[in-house]
Parts: C-alpha cells; sequence; structure tokens
C-alpha cells in the first residue's frame, strides 16, 4: 500500500513466513500456482444459485446484474452457490446481509473492470471459499474496489480456498475488521500487497496462505493516522510468500 506516516501497529504476533528463498511447495517459474483443495459439500440450509437469476457460466456476457441479484435475494445465513464455469462481472459485487455465504469451488469469476472488481463482504458472519477471481490490472490502485477481496468492518467472517490473481490493489484486503480469518488461499500477480490489514482491523488470523509475485508487502498490518484507528491483535503464521516486492511481513 501507498507509505503513509502511520502509527505502530500493537499486539502484533507473526509466525513464519517468508519472502526470497521459494519452499519447495511454491514454484518459481512462470507457472501459476493453483489450488489443491478438494471442493467440500455444499453445506446445508438455503441455497441460492446464481443460475437461477439468470447468470450463464462460460458464455462471455457479462453476468454482474444476475449474481448481484442473487446476493441480495440470499437470506441471512443462506448459501450462494457458484455452479461450476467462469463468470464475468463488470463492477463491484457487494454482500451486505449477514450471514452469507458465497460457494464458488470450480467456478472462475473474471473481473472486467480494472477498477471496480473487488467482491466486498460487509455483512457480519460473511464467508466466500472455492472461487477463482481473475482481473487485469491497469497500473497499480489503491481504493477498496480494487482490490481482490475485502473485508469491510465486518466480525466473523472468513476468507478461504480462493485463487486471487491479477487485482490492481491488494488482492485481500482486511478493514476495520475484528474476529476474521484468512486461511489458505492463494494471491499472485497484485499491483499492491498481498494481504494487507488496516483500519482498526483486530483479532485476527492470516494462516496458511501462499502468496507469489505481489506488488509490494507480501502481509501487512498499517495503522494510518488519517484513519485514526490502531490495527492490533493479529496473528499470521504458517503461510508463505515468493517473489515479494518488499517485506515479508510489514
Amino acid at each position: 500500500m501507498r507509505l503513509l506516516r502511520f502509527f505502530a501497529c500493537v499486539n502484533l504476533i507473526a509466525v513464519v513466513a517468508c519472502s526470497g528463498n521459494a519452499p519447495a511447495s511454491i514454484p518459481t517459474s512462470t507457472t501459476s500456482t493453483t489450488s489443491t483443495t478438494a471442493p467440500p459439500a455444499l453445506p446445508a440450509g438455503v441455497l441460492v444459485s446464481v443460475v437461477d437469476h439468470g447468470a450463464i457460466p462460460n458464455d462471455e456476457r457479462d453476468d454482474q446484474a444476475a449474481i448481484q441479484d442473487a446476493i441480495d435475494a440470499a437470506p441471512a445465513g443462506a448459501t450462494v452457490v457458484f455452479p461450476a464455469g467462469t463468470y464475468r462481472h463488470s463492477s463491484v459485487l457487494n454482500v451486505p446481509m449477514k450471514g452469507v455465504k458465497l460457494w464458488g469451488y470450480g467456478a472462475t469469476l473474471v473481473g472486467t473492470d480494472a477498477r471496480n472488481h473487488a467482491i466486498i463482504l460487509r455483512g457480519d458472519n460473511t464467508e466466500i471459499s472455492g472461487f477463482t477471481l481473475l482481473a487485469t490490472p491497469a497500473g497499480r490502485l489503491h481504493a477498496e474496489e480494487q482490490m481482490g477481496i475485502s473485508l469491510h468492518y465486518s466480525t466473523g467472517s472468513t476468507v478461504r480456498d480462493n485463487i486471487v490473481r491479477g487485482t490492481s490493489s491488494a488482492g485481500i484486503f482486511v478493514w476495520g475488521a475484528t474476529n476474521y480469518a484468512v486461511r489458505n488461499n492463494i494471491v499472485e500477480n497484485t499491483m499492491s500487497d498481498g494481504i494487507h490489514s488496516t483500519g482498526g482491523a483486530n483479532n485476527g488470523i492470516v494462516e496458511g496462505n501462499r502468496l507469489r509475485n505481489v506488488g509490494d508487502d507480501c502481509f501487512a498490518v498499517v495503522s494510518y493516522v488519517a484513519e485514526q484507528e490502531i490495527s492490533h491483535t493479529i496473528t499470521i503464521r504458517n503461510n508463505s510468500c515468493v517473489g515479494g516486492k518488499a517485506r515479508g511481513i510489514s
């Protein structure tokens, strides 16, 4: 992220992250990393399919309206299911309802606007899992809309088992969230940090993630003067990062 004057981070627990020499599990060639996570069974409860709201995988057309309609139609605690295939979206996708999960094992979301391609989890206890998120950046940008995935002042939310590739800013952005988890994701070829927590983000865990070729710090926990909020009590452990452009953990 852009270097501004910042408060010292409080109670940051940082365990086992690396930058530079590659562990055996991370390739250093131009071959992209891929997820090896086996798809879990669909969760119980209310299931809302994006196909039922008009999204058509693999048709090369914009599914923005249909996907957002499915998300907006999901009641609290429901799971929005993306059947396997590729979906294109031309703007930000917002998840405002409490407890809604986005389930995308086998699904790819292609953001077609370099300035508006983030998936933003705003509701408490929300989750996004199993997606491959692709974007084509147009230079380094800084707004939330230009991240891959953002946890926006939510409580108890989870980002897991995703591949985030080619974002205009950070791959995974945590803005003011609390009691959150970012687990077992692959983040690569970002224009800014790999995983960035700020805005008073606290009581989070960042573990089991694999980062490659990120545009700035691999993992960052920052308290900016302008935000007037201290980020604290964040555990970073058992991650790896190869080819980061700045620090392993900031």
